[in-house]
């Protein structure tokens, strides 16, 4: 038997029209808040970042304005130190101006004076000669006006007798010219004679050698390196020169690079031992150096000699 259902579904059918009408206002209206919340993101984040830009904007000038109002504080603080240095500096100039040129006008007092005591020295010093000088001159010139010839005019009776005057004048002082020329020539031969009595030219010099006392230290310097050194003595130096002490030094440093340096044996050690215990105990020094002395001159015993 068969039978057949029949199945109604307008009713769904209608109800599907229904949702899918409702899912696509649902869509549009999704589409429409989706881009109003779009839009309304875009324009919040648009407003954020003009307040961020704004406010980072405004840090960055007010940290720039409290730097220059720091610096500007310090410039202003520097400047008042330097205007207060330079009024310091000028007060400090014009004080030393003032005390130079106190001390000088005091140097150029102090100069005048000794300038003008010593010329008053000097002329004090010169005025002897000046007046031999001025009474030599004065003879000199009397003695040329009176040797001058001259010629006697006189009568014919006595013209004579002037002339025979006047040679007799001239030939007396020729007498005396000629015994003062005598007696120069006569004490210069003598003084001749008795310089040439004085020179020994007969005597040779001889090739001498004289020795020096000079204390040669050896010590070892950069690298192990001997280094000589030579100690000073003062009383030779002024007894030969420094020129011949230094070449005496010399030829010693040369000498000694050829001699060789061995140990000393007991009796040099005793005898330098007491030589140097005589020094010290001689010497105008307070025992505890001289004590400090022979106690370092003890504890070094390895030395050597020449």
């Amino acid at each position: 038997m068969e039978k057949y259902i029949t199945i109604d579904t307008s009713q769904m059918a209608n109800k599907m029209d229904s949702v899918s009408h409702n899912v696509m206002a649902t869509t549009a209206a999704v589409g429409v808040m989706q881009t109003a919340v779009i839009n309304e993101e875009k324009v919040s984040s648009e407003k954020i970042c003009g307040r961020l830009n704004y406010g980072f904007f405004n840090l960055i000038t007010a940290q720039i304005e409290q730097k220059v109002a720091n610096e500007s504080s310090n410039a202003n603080a520097l400047a008042i130190e330097l205007m207060q240095q330079q009024k310091a500096l000028r007060s400090l100039q014009d004080r030393m101006g003032k005390d130079y040129n106190l001390i000088a006008s005091r140097y150029v007092k102090l100069f005048n004076s000794l300038n003008k005591e010593l010329k008053n020295r000097v002329v004090e010093l010169d005025r002897p000669v000046m007046e031999l000088c001025e009474q030599r001159i004065k003879q000199l010139q009397n003695r040329i006006c009176a040797l001058i010839s001259s010629v006697p005019v006189y009568q014919s009776e006595s013209l004579t007798a002037a002339q025979a005057i006047a040679a007799a004048h001239i030939k007396r002082n020729a007498q005396e010219l000629i015994g003062e020329i005598t007696n120069y020539l006569k004490k210069s031969n003598e003084a001749r004679a008795l310089t040439e009595h004085i020179k020994h030219e007969d005597l040779q010099a001889e090739a001498a050698t004289f020795s020096l006392p000079i204390v040669i230290s050896e010590e070892c310097g950069a690298g192990n390196n001997p280094v000589q050194k030579v100690r000073g003595n003062s009383e030779m130096n002024a007894r030969l020169g420094e020129k011949a002490l230094m070449s005496a030094t010399m030829a010693a440093l040369q000498a000694g690079d050829k001699l060789q340096w061995h140990d000393a044996d007991e009796h040099t050690c005793a005898t330098v031992a007491n030589n140097f215990a005589a020094m010290v105990e001689a010497a105008d020094i307070p025992e505890r150096v001289k004590t400090e002395m022979k106690r370092l001159f003890d504890r070094n015993k390895d030395w050597q000699t020449l």
